[in-house]
């Protein structure tokens, strides 16, 4: 059992470094004409943490409910 446990370690090292070698640089890529809309981003994480908000004053509500 332990020589197929080294052998996945050693096939997963080996397809690892040869995805890295094989794939181009990233940073040959141009990238001036691109913008990133931050908006919706900002929207989303405004949504997320206002209903994290009402979730945590909902089950503090109902902690101290639930103590008298």
């Amino acid at each position: 059992m332990k020589k197929f446990q080294k052998f996945g370690y050693y096939a997963i090292t080996a397809a690892v470094a040869g995805i890295t070698i094989t794939t181009p640089a990233f940073a040959a890529v141009d990238l001036t004409g691109f913008a990133v809309d931050l908006t919706t981003v900002e929207a989303m994480a405004a949504t997320i943490l206002t209903a994290l908000g009402g979730i945590w004053a909902i089950r503090k509500l109902i902690k101290t409910i639930n103590r008298s």
